[in-house]
């Protein structure tokens, strides 16, 4: 019987390494990409709520006034939100709650290697006007701002 001898064995960990060192990498590409698009999805999840709870203030009287606040909320917050994003609808009364919602396309940097340029990001919010039910342990209070210990200078006054 004859035995196979290798002689040498020099340059297989070089090998591994590589394949090794291309896998890591390709794994680290990933995280940065999905990462960016998480960050933007929260991005616009909050921009899609500021504007739904903008919008909210002027429901159910009018809706003209409501989807233009949730326009200017939007667009102060990142934009991603047009007039056809928005829509007004009935839960408990007519016009009491407004949908909206927000997307953008978010640029991949290494997915780009795989043929993916960009990815939408696409978030909603729903907020309903009505009046609180039942609320307990809450009581109206106001302070006079002409009370004798807001008056100090300067402003603001502490202590």
């Amino acid at each position: 019987m004859k035995r196979l001898r290798v002689k040498s064995k020099r340059g297989q960990a070089m090998i591994l390494t590589l394949v090794f060192m291309t896998v890591i990498l390709g794994m680290a590409a990933a995280v940065v990409d999905v990462g960016a698009w998480y960050r933007a999805h929260r991005q616009m999840q909050n921009n899609a709520d500021a504007a739904a709870l903008a919008g909210a203030t002027a429901l159910p009287e009018s809706t003209g006034q409501a989807q233009s606040l949730a326009l200017s909320y939007a667009d102060r917050n990142g934009g991603g939100v047009t007039g056809s994003d928005i829509a007004i609808g009935s839960r408990e009364v007519t016009n009491d709650q407004i949908q909206v919602t927000a997307r953008r396309a978010v640029p991949g940097v290494f997915a780009k290697l795989f043929g993916l340029d960009s990815v939408t990001v696409r978030a909603s919010a729903t907020a309903t006007a009505e009046p609180p039910a039942q609320p307990k342990w809450a009581a109206p209070f106001a302070v006079d701002v002409m009370h004798p210990m807001l008056q100090c200078e300067p402003l603001p006054c502490f202590n």
